[in-house]
Formats: C-alpha cells, sequence, structure tokens
C-alpha cells in the first residue's frame, strides 16, 4: 500500500483537485454524519505561510495536549495532510477511511470535491481519535473553503498578496474580505499585516464580522520570525503556554539533501529570497549548492520577476517541467528558460552531484521531484 495508490483511487472515484467553491455540499456531509466530541478549532488563512504557522501551531499544542492537524497540498505522501498527536495517519488506514465513506457519502446522495472529500475524511478521523483541538490550513481563500465549515474558535489571516485572483479578486479588498470570513462573532482574528491600508480594511470588516482584533508587529520580521509571532499569539488566545518549535523540512536521496519552499507567488518568492540573503547565508554550512525551480501556469511577467529574485543569491539556478494539469508545458519551461538565462534540466540524475539544493515553485512540482527521486 502506497501513497501513489490512495491517489490512484481518489482520481478513479473523487476527481482530480481542482478548486471548486462552495460551503452547501461539506456542510450537508458534517449534518448528515456530526461528530460527537467538542473540539477547539484553530483555522489559518492568508496567501503565504499558513502552511508554516499551522505546523508550529500543532506543535504548541502537542506540547501540553492531544491535536489534529489538517494541512495542503502535500509533498511525498499524502498522508502528510492528516496528522493527530505528532504522527501521520498510515496509507492502509487512510485508503480504508476513504473506501468506506465514499459508500456511504454515495448512499446519501452527497457528491464531494477531491479537497472536500479529504478534509471530511480527516474530520471524521479526528473525532475518532477523541483529540481536543483541531488546527486547520485553509486550502484556498476562506470563505467558501471546506474547513470554514467548522466554527473557528481563533482564526489567522497571515498574509495578504495577489494570488488565485480568478477565485478570490483582484483588489486587496476582495481577497481579504474571502480570508476574513474564516472569522467568528467574539472570537480572536489575528493578523499580521505591513500595509496600514489592510489595517484600515480589517477594521472595516469587523464591524460585520465582530471578531475580536488581534494584530501583530511586523517590524523587522522575516517570514520565518512572523510565523512564529502568529503561532505564539494563537496560543496564547487558548491559554497555552508553551514555544512551538520551528522545524527545517529536509529530504534526504542518495547523497543530495533537499530543503523545500513552496514560495508559489511573487509575494512568497520575495520572503524567500530576502529571509536566505539576510539570515540563511550568515552560516556557510546552510548554503545551497544550486537551486531547483517549476512552476504551474503564471502570467510570464510574474515568472520573470521571481527568476530574477532567485539569481540575486548568486547560486546556480535551474529549470525542470513536470508532469501536472496545471504545470507550465514544457516547451515554455525552456523558453522561460532561455529568456532568463538559465538552464533547462533535462536529466534529474545530475542534480544529485549537488550535496544541498534549494527545491521550490509550484508544490506539485516539489511533491512530484520528491516523490520520483526517492521512488
Amino acid at each position: 500500500m502506497t501513497s501513489k495508490d490512495i491517489e490512484l483511487w481518489l482520481s478513479k472515484n473523487i476527481g482530480f483537485e481542482n478548486p471548486k467553491l462552495g460551503l452547501s455540499r461539506i456542510e450537508r456531509a458534517i449534518e448528515k454524519f456530526p461528530i460527537d466530541n467538542k473540539v477547539k478549532v484553530v483555522t489559518v488563512a492568508g496567501t503565504n505561510g499558513k502552511g508554516g504557522t499551522s505546523r508550529l501551531i500543532y506543535s504548541g499544542i502537542l506540547k501540553t495536549n492531544s491535536a489534529a492537524l489538517f494541512t495542503s497540498p502535500h509533498f511525498e505522501s499524502i498522508t502528510e495532510r492528516f496528522s493527530a498527536n505528532g504522527e501521520l495517519i498510515r496509507e492502509s488506514q487512510l485508503l480504508e477511511l476513504c473506501e468506506r465513506w465514499f459508500i456511504r457519502l454515495k448512499e446519501s446522495q452527497i457528491d464531494l470535491s477531491y479537497f472536500e472529500f479529504l478534509f471530511f475524511i480527516f474530520y471524521q478521523w479526528s473525532s475518532s481519535l477523541k483529540v481536543n483541538y483541531l488546527v486547520l490550513e485553509v486550502g484556498l481563500g476562506g470563505k467558501y473553503d471546506a474547513t470554514n465549515a467548522i466554527d473557528a474558535d481563533v482564526a489567522l489571516v497571515t498574509s495578504i498578496a495577489r494570488d488565485h485572483q480568478d477565485y478570490l479578486g483582484n483588489t486587496y479588498k476582495e481577497i481579504l474580505g474571502e480570508k476574513i470570513a474564516i472569522s467568528r462573532k467574539n472570537k480572536p482574528l489575528i493578523t499580521a499585516f505591513s500595509l496600514d491600508y489592510l489595517h484600515q480594511l480589517v477594521d472595516e470588516f469587523q464591524k460585520d464580522y465582530q471578531f475580536q482584533i488581534k494584530k501583530i508587529n511586523t517590524d523587522n520580521l522575516n517570514f520565518q520570525q512572523l510565523n512564529l509571532a502568529l503561532a505564539v499569539e494563537a496560543l496564547s488566545c487558548l491559554n497555552i503556554r508553551t514555544n512551538p518549535e520551528q522545524k527545517t523540512h529536509e529530504y534526504r536521496i542518495e547523497n543530495t539533501v533537499f530543503c523545500p519552499y513552496g514560495s508559489h507567488n511573487l509575494d512568497a518568492v520575495r520572503k524567500l529570497v530576502h529571509y536566505l540573503s539576510q539570515y540563511y547565508y550568515t552560516n556557510s554550512q546552510e548554503y545551497f549548492d544550486l537551486v531547483v525551480l517549476s512552476f504551474s501556469k503564471r502570467d510570464k511577467k510574474e515568472l520573470d520577476a521571481m527568476l530574477t529574485l532567485y539569481k540575486t543569491l548568486g547560486v546556480k539556478v535551474v529549470l525542470l517541467s513536470f508532469d501536472h494539469f496545471k504545470a507550465i508545458e514544457k516547451y515554455q519551461m525552456k523558453q522561460l528558460a532561455k529568456d532568463n538565462g538559465l538552464e533547462f534540466v533535462e536529466d534529474k540524475t545530475v542534480i544529485f552531484k549537488y550535496k544541498k539544493v534549494l527545491i521550490s515553485g509550484s508544490n506539485y512540482f516539489i511533491g512530484e521531484f520528491l516523490s520520483s527521486c526517492s521512488s
């Protein structure tokens, strides 16, 4: 039993991971099959930083209590989306849950999308474990994301930038409006914005949503420090006084260490490059030998701008293609490399002559690359 077996089952029975926003389907499923235990819920939205912040909150809760964490997307295994009390769900257990709940939902004439189905499975699985806390990373937006079918006791919006504009709108107000909808009346909403305009918008939305505003001071904080500050504030709102553990995720394949950063939009790349330039490279042992990138379909100007930023690191940068319906076509990746004076790599094995590699861009690319190289 492997993660690929589960993903094949999902693609056959549920469909591909493609956004299908709306709460009516997941709310109907949860109403039909309610859980019987009370939990505290932390929901984390944001253009960038929500995954790292969610994991920090989860690690902090686990120091004193039981908790389950739902995140997306995954890198190597789909089981990465399902964590409880520090352990990932077993692949065999996840497939068994998928098969069982698929039948029950079909019998009830409830048809869920890929993301909704996985979230529903997580909700039922975590309930069976009787955990006291759920930490939920929003998949896309917030207002119509499946995670918003569950009321949050603490809500966070980590950042706002223009991304997924087809779904979330083109203006900061539209984007923030989608994300801030995860908040609940008289419950804390934690934000970490550097723009005064965004603070003003939060104040405007507060009149309608009536949440308790908690604003993090972002002065002189890199994105890792900011995620930590958000997590500490969230834990404080839960009356948990612990220090979350900030772990660097690394994957060793043969003699090469891969460090994945899912920086898939311009704002995320700016933050990553700033962080690496100012902090990471002060320790020569942490220096990357190579940067490996590939992207999902995006505007050419944004792609060029991201590559320009990566080139400022002074490390060799190469581009690859990957097999996914959202990926940029191979011939377009080759042209992108040529336009930016970079090398396009056909043979992945040449990457393994490097000791430490930063791999970034599309999360789908990172997952496919790590999975294919380690299998």
